[in-house]
């Protein structure tokens, strides 16, 4: 079974450089994004389109289900990474957090840190395994797309297709990726 991925569109904290804020709208370019890429994914044939229900993403969703005509679930494993009190901080300022903590650079996600009260990297692993084990049990024979954030489809690469995470990173918006399952 084969599922396509796509990152959400740029919304106002993408434009703003602000780590993963929940309840923020995508921007006028982030609209435009949307619908250019639903008319790349009209003719490819999509039975459903389960989306995170993060705002920016469930928006980009909604934006492409109106152009390929299929129908649209949220679907909690798809949430992006949470990041505790990091969240909603400047990037500049998590990275600087970030590159004082060693440990942090273990780039293969073996690791189970969960500083600042977020997700661990085993966390993510966890719940994409779950999300996959969910769509091939509930959606077999379905052409899906997903709907997500980058730290989900980067895991998804690191998992899947056996990429190292610097390989898999960046992970821009409204980019697609396709994984056999």
């Amino acid at each position: 079974m084969k599922i396509t991925f796509i990152r959400h569109a740029e919304s106002i904290a993408n434009a703003e450089k602000i780590l993963a804020v929940d309840s923020v709208e995508l921007t006028i370019d982030g609209i435009k994004q949307a619908k250019k890429v639903a008319q790349r994914l009209k003719d490819d044939g999509f039975d459903i389109v389960l989306s995170s229900p993060i705002r920016r993403a469930f928006d980009t969703a909604k934006i492409i289900t109106e152009v390929i005509k299929a129908p649209i679930v949220t679907e909690e494993l798809l949430a992006e990474k949470t990041y505790g009190s990091l969240s909603g901080k400047l990037l500049e300022e998590v990275n600087k957090e970030k590159d004082t903590m060693p440990q942090l650079r273990d780039y293969k996600y073996g690791y189970d840190y969960r500083y600042w009260g977020g997700e661990s990297g085993l966390d993510i692993k966890e719940r994409i395994l779950k999300f996959v084990e969910k769509v091939k049990s509930e959606h077999k024979g379905k052409k899906v797309l997903a709907v997500s954030h980058g730290g989900i489809i980067r895991m998804m690469h690191i998992v899947f297709k056996k990429r190292e995470y610097r390989e898999a990173f960046p992970i821009p918006n409204v980019s697609i990726h396709e994984f056999e399952l």
